[in-house]
């Protein structure tokens, strides 16, 4: 990454920019927001340049606070308000293929309540509502009781570390 980097902004860089997009005119990046500042720095520079590129970015905006997994959210959030700004259309995904109707419906409220997560506002990441789920998945126990759709827990002082293991492991196996 480093080196495409340094030769995209090299003595030749245009040049390379306009030979890899007219060999690869459209790019789909999938889980994009797990991109760095260096990655979208080369697919700006690629695919955002006249003459007509493609780019479509896919990604969930939320999964973008994991930064243990490469991502920067500033990085999504800049690149998006980059896009928007080159008159990208947006569009999202409303409907979730991988949870029960009550876990959506509890996300839902969670991320809309009276003071949001996220609100959208500028620098702050939006969640599109509302999101419904197609009504395949269900969850049940192995003894058949029903799975909560959300559980939150609260530790009001952190626990110490054997203990705080043990009580994950059994909300996560629950």
């Amino acid at each position: 990454l480093r080196h495409t980097a340094a030769a995209l902004t090299g003595p030749d860089g245009e040049a390379l920019a306009q030979r890899l997009a007219a060999r690869h005119p459209h790019a789909l990046i999938d889980e994009f927001q797990d991109t760095d500042p260096l990655q979208w720095q080369i697919f700006r520079t690629i695919w955002t340049r006249p003459p007509a590129r493609s780019l479509t970015v896919v990604g969930d905006p939320k999964q973008a606070i994991y930064s243990f997994r490469g991502g920067d959210v500033h990085t999504y959030l800049g690149a998006l308000e980059d896009l928007r700004q080159r008159g990208a259309a947006r569009r999202d995904l409303t409907v979730c293929q991988r949870a029960t109707d009550d876990a959506v419906a509890a996300i839902n409220t969670l991320l809309t309540s009276p003071t949001p997560v996220f609100d959208g506002a500028p620098g702050r990441i939006g969640y599109p509502v509302p999101v419904t789920a197609t009504g395949k998945v269900q969850l049940a126990r192995a003894d058949g009781r029903p799975v909560a759709p959300l559980a939150i827990l609260h530790f009001p002082t952190q626990p110490p570390a054997p203990e705080l293991k043990a009580t994950l492991a059994e909300a996560i196996a629950d």
